[in-house]
């Protein structure tokens, strides 16, 4: 019987004391803060988080939240949806591609700034600059090329408050003749 006792305060002891399902929350961070809005809404974050994932719901919706920093009420939660962006905006289209004496460019502006074109090569030397002065609108821009070594460019264009990027194939040999082997 005492050896019955023994056991069992034993197996008490070790249940009451047993951590098998919590988990220490620390992390080795390079660095940590926190951010305020003029709404009062804050966020804090840490660099260098080992991240895991966890799905909330407030009856409404549901949120994924990553990291160990998870907040603890919902009651004043609200979601609200993405803001509907035109994506036409964003878009830049170079042609032809490879390029021969010319390319065209095609992009939506927003502003009557107007756009500014580089030719970068591929040593980040910008080997040719054109202002293009249009109004706002789906404009067609036309680049000479003139007399460029074949090669592969980055075409940049400020234009929008942005700048986007292409990469465009220069290749100024019309017709390339194979010799006699």
């Amino acid at each position: 019987m005492k050896r019955l006792i023994f056991a069992l305060v034993i197996t008490l002891n070790f249940l009451a004391n047993a951590k098998a399902q919590q988990i220490d929350r620390f992390v080795f961070s390079s660095g940590n803060g926190s951010a305020t809005n003029a709404y009062g809404e804050s966020v804090q974050f840490t660099i260098g988080q080992a991240f895991f994932t966890e799905s909330l719901s407030n009856n409404k919706s549901e949120i994924i939240t990553q990291g160990f920093e998870q907040p603890i009420a919902f009651d004043n939660l609200l979601i609200a949806s993405a803001a509907f962006k035109d994506l036409s905006l964003l878009k830049l289209d170079v042609y032809p591609n490879p390029a021969v004496d010319y390319t065209e460019l095609e992009l939506n502006l927003i502003d009557h700034d107007g756009a500014k074109v580089m030719l970068i090569d591929t040593w980040g030397q910008v080997v040719k600059t054109e202002d293009f002065q249009v109004p706002a609108g789906n404009q067609k821009l036309h680049f000479n090329l003139g007399t460029l070594a074949d090669g592969v460019y980055t075409i940049s264009v400020k234009a929008n408050k942005r700048s986007y990027a292409k990469k465009l194939i220069v290749s100024n040999t019309r017709s390339r003749s194979v010799g006699n082997f």
